[in-house]
């Protein structure tokens, strides 16, 4: 990567939001079309889990890119010592390990919360 480390970090952000917007949209949109859930408990069990861990790796991004600027603009000197390829990559690598242990711990969908989203249109009218 040309220019500053913490470009990768930028990439890094921009890929999780883009990868979000091309898994979640699409099917958010098809079962609000269908005005039911049309991927079943395996669909609604990858898009929590989808979410969820890219979501916690943009978080995760984004706090590592405050703690650089934090870095850069008020401590001059720790800045220099804190920036650098190898110090960003292990930055990326700790947000994905970080956002793994929390889904780690995390509950999955279940069918009485799939059949309640498929019986909300009816009560909406």
């Amino acid at each position: 990567m040309r220019g500053e480390p913490q470009n990768m970090l930028h990439v890094n952000v921009a890929l999780v939001n883009l990868v979000l917007s091309v898994i979640g949209y699409p099917t958010q949109v098809a079962s609000n079309v269908a005005g039911r859930w049309m991927f079943g408990l395996g669909g609604c069990r990858f898009l929590g889990f989808a979410y969820s861990f890219l979501s916690y790796i943009s978080l995760g991004s984004l706090v590592v890119i405050s703690f650089y600027r934090f870095c850069i603009i008020c401590k001059p000197r720790m800045g220099k010592t804190v920036v650098g390829d190898a110090n960003m990559i292990a930055r990326i690598q700790y947000c994905s390990f970080y956002a793994a242990f929390q889904l780690f711990f995390s509950g999955g969908c279940s069918k009485r919360e799939i059949m309640g989203y498929a019986e909300l249109p009816r009560r909406l009218l």
